[in-house]
């Protein structure tokens, strides 16, 4: 990983390997996990938006939890002085005393890339738990898709649906007016599936 002054942001190849592999699987999102000057970090590639996105949720820390886009070529954007401040709060490091800096906060992930995915699929409330923008986030554990087919209403939830579980899934949505349903409670929750699979 290096940072590219000229385009502002950071080259980072060490991801190509588990996008491969992602491509190859037919998988849209993955996870990972690593642990930074004693706080656990929970990272969400997902594949499945333009463009992509790698999701970070410091466990038990939800004010720390940030977005980086990654573009063609491997570029991945910066981290922006409030989210590095919030890290430096967090993990209680900063760069005059400790030589702490995004740079090395990102240098320290590109290690821990895995270098194949999961194989396993990624559940929307995973996802909902790293990201902070979540409409109606208390609702996070997917229950079923509702095609609007008889009561000529109109799909809700769709910003929601491209959050959680990506573009081609919302736009099917939209096309079909399709409702994404979600619960509070975990015990309501059930596998994902994508909502071209429903019997509309």
């Amino acid at each position: 990983m290096r940072y590219l002054k000229d385009k502002g942001c950071y080259y980072f190849p060490e991801i190509a390997q588990l996008y491969q592999t992602m491509k190859e699987s037919g998988i849209g999102i993955d996870r990972f996990e690593f642990v930074f000057a004693g706080a656990k970090f929970d990272v969400v590639f997902a594949i499945n938006r333009t463009p992509f996105e790698l999701m970070f949720g410091c466990v038990g820390h939800g004010e720390c939890n940030f977005i980086l886009t990654l573009q063609k070529g491997y570029l991945l954007s910066p981290i922006t002085d409030d989210v590095f401040c919030s890290l430096c709060d967090v993990l209680h490091l900063n760069y005059k005393n400790d030589g702490f800096s995004s740079y090395k906060f990102l240098q320290y992930v590109a290690k821990k890339v895995p270098r194949k995915c999961s194989g396993r699929r990624i559940q929307p409330h995973e996802v909902a738990r790293v990201r902070k923008d979540i409409p109606d986030s208390k609702k996070i554990y997917f229950v079923r898709w509702y095609p609007h087919n008889r009561d000529n209403k109109n799909a809700r939830n769709i910003e929601k649906t491209r959050k959680l579980c990506g573009e081609k899934a919302a736009e099917f949505c939209e096309r079909n007016n399709i409702s994404s349903c979600w619960s509070e409670e975990s015990a309501d929750a059930r596998c994902y599936y994508d909502p071209w699979d429903t019997k509309l």
